[in-house]
């Protein structure tokens, strides 16, 4: 059975190159909100799946209000067996977000070579979502660096990526190459309810960047000359 996030959400999210990783989780550390480390540091690696038009990856960039993204996400090595894959589906409704999500039996990604990536899932239940993702493909995959924070009153969640990593499966679908990019500063990520919307101002008219948004599953396929730059 699906693992729905009970509320709604927003994310506010801030592409940030002119500081450091250092600096920047200084000044998260230095809110007056007291944001404070919630977990290990660790490694996130996202695997999209979108149709052979990148319709999904298009309804983002054409800023559609109602869409859905469609991942396989695990934590660690990016590559060989994945122990406990998650199947995401992402849904975004004007501004508003929450996630499906399902576990995957394990399955094997190789760099070279044919990968054995079969989506099944754990439970029966799931039987929905796999019509869904039926004519979908992997279509790029994405490894980041990511560290964890939240407030005192815990209402708000942040986290701090780099070392954005992304790859782009090869014609033959045996095996993938990674994308030169030049994404080499930090994305920001500020998540919380919709019942706290008002409030997140105060969270980020403290930081001196600008928040909007920033996508890391289109920007791998603009930097992989799938998708045209806007």
């Amino acid at each position: 059975m699906s693992q729905q996030e009970e509320d709604l959400r927003f994310e506010r999210k801030a592409y940030v190159d002119q500081i450091s990783r250092r600096s920047l989780i200084s000044m998260v550390l230095q809110h007056p909100a007291l944001f404070s480390k919630i977990h290990k540091e660790r490694t996130v690696n996202s695997m999209y799946y979108d149709t052979i038009e990148f319709s999904d990856a298009l309804e983002k960039i054409n800023g559609l209000k109602s869409r859905k993204k469609v991942r396989i996400r695990w934590y660690g090595n990016v590559f060989g067996e994945i122990r406990k894959p998650i199947l995401e589906i992402k849904n975004k409704e004007n501004g508003l977000g929450w996630k499906e999500r399902y576990s995957l039996h394990p399955f094997v990604i190789e760099e070279r070579g044919e990968s054995a990536i079969q989506l099944e899932f754990e439970e029966t239940e799931s039987a929905s979502s796999s019509q869904f993702i039926m004519n979908r493909i992997p279509s790029s995959l994405v490894s980041y660096r990511r560290a964890y924070f939240q407030t005192a009153d815990t209402r708000f969640r942040l986290t701090v990526d780099d070392q954005l990593m992304f790859y782009i499966p090869l014609r033959d679908g045996r095996g993938w190459v990674r994308i030169p990019d030049n994404t080499d500063g930090t994305v920001i990520e500020l998540k919380y309810s919709k019942d706290h919307d008002e409030d997140a101002r105060q969270i980020t008219s403290w930081y001196p960047f600008r928040w909007g948004s920033f996508s890391k599953y289109t920007r791998g396929l603009e930097s992989g000359g799938i998708l045209q730059k806007g």
